[in-house]
């Protein structure tokens, strides 16, 4: 389909994506630990279930509130 919209467009490759995704992994990946050395407690909860074809799903999901009960920013 985009070669009939621009015969001259280069699809971007598999390792160009692996690069981006291992960049915001990395930036990501600094965040929560920085995140996590500032603070005095978290809590995890987590939600195991079973799709209709029987497909096993694993949910985690951490939480923290600072001093002042807010949420810690996730961005």
């Amino acid at each position: 389909m985009i070669a009939t919209f621009n015969p001259k467009y280069k699809l971007p490759s598999r390792p160009f994506f692996m690069k981006k995704w291992r960049k915001k992994y990395e930036c990501i990946k600094g965040k929560l630990k920085k995140a996590l050395q500032e603070t005095d407690s978290i809590a995890f909860t987590t939600d195991i279930w079973t799709s209709v074809a029987t497909e096993a799903y694993l949910g985690v999901t951490c939480h923290n509130l600072g001093e002042d009960w807010e949420m810690f920013p996730t961005t």
